[in-house]
């Protein structure tokens, strides 16, 4: 994330200062980032960052450390922009120091099954041409616990998880939670399902980020020939319809009704060993979506609104 300070800070008074010189300790350890006027920075630098508040380690670390400071255009475009200060409109440095303090969460209906789809998707897109410096960014918060699974237990319980960590995290929880979940259409034109629906809506009306994969479910997103390099399909199982099909098919029964070899939802960790970032561009390339006039994949959508928590 990206704090941007404001210059009501400059009417902290000494408490205040404890505050944010801890606050800026916590954004350099956990990889987030400052955006400060001149005149903001040199205020900081006089008034907070002093050793009536921090250690002297603290202080040396902060000011040799740039990188929390130099923020890249598309950061720029595509982390959240926090603004810090007093007053109607910002968040004042004892509420945002729990952004930086606490993970975000990425809630999903089955973690097991369905967080080693999103850890491999993550790590495959890490080191895109276009996106590098935000998708290596939500590679490392991924590695360090700063972006988190939280397991639902099933898609009608996402209301009801969201609900419950919006509790906790109240207006800030827009900056912390997400939910992905399966689609579970059996056509492009079909109808949502009134659960789906209802996670779509409640998402919209509280202002969290969402994402509904486009195919039917995530087994949808590994072609015929990853099953069968993982040994849950047999050698000679083809698919005779198009891709476009595929993103439909209830993969679970097509493998169970045409192979000796059977695949289970609780398979899709192992799965998600065999699919590379060629293939999933490939399975994924026809149905872009449209990001600042960019057409994009799905995949790279998905991680774009991960980086909004991070």
């Amino acid at each position: 994330m990206i704090f941007v300070f404001d210059e009501s800070l400059e009417g902290s008074d000494v408490k205040a200062k404890g505050i944010l010189a801890k606050f800026i300790a916590a954004i350099v350890e956990k990889m987030h980032y400052v955006k400060a006027s001149i005149h903001i920075w040199q205020w900081v630098e006089r008034e907070v960052l002093t050793t009536q508040f921090l250690g002297m380690m603290d202080i040396e670390l902060i000011r040799k450390n740039n990188e929390f400071r130099d923020i890249t255009g598309t950061m720029a475009a595509h982390l959240s922009q926090v603004n810090v200060g007093f007053g109607s409109g910002y968040i004042e440095p004892c509420q945002a120091i729990l952004l930086v303090n606490t993970p975000s969460y990425i809630v999903v209906e089955n973690e097991a099954n369905d967080w080693p789809v999103l850890r491999k998707w993550i790590e495959l897109m890490k080191n895109d041409r276009i996106f590098k410096s935000v998708n290596m960014l939500v590679e490392k918060k991924k590695c360090t616990g700063g972006i988190r699974p939280y397991n639902a237990g099933s898609a009608g319980q996402i209301i009801n998880t969201l609900s419950e960590r919006m509790a906790e995290f109240g207006e800030l929880s827009v900056y912390k939670l997400i939910a992905v979940y399966d689609s579970d259409k059996e056509a492009e034109d079909a109808e949502l399902s009134n659960e789906k629906k209802k996670i779509q809506d409640f998402s919209i009306d509280n202002r969290l980020m969402h994402h509904r994969l486009y195919k039917r479910e995530m087994e949808n997103y590994f072609n015929i020939e990853c099953y069968k390099e993982a040994q849950l399909a047999d050698d000679c199982l083809a698919y005779p319809l198009s891709v476009l099909a595929w993103d439909f098919e209830d993969v679970e029964k097509y493998i169970k009704n045409n192979s000796k070899r059977h695949y289970k939802k609780q398979n899709l960790p192992v799965l998600s060993n065999y699919i590379n970032k060629q293939e999933l561009m490939n399975i994924t390339a026809h149905h872009p979506l449209i990001h600042n006039g960019m057409s994009i994949s799905e995949v790279q959508s998905l991680i774009l609104k991960f980086a909004k928590l991070v």
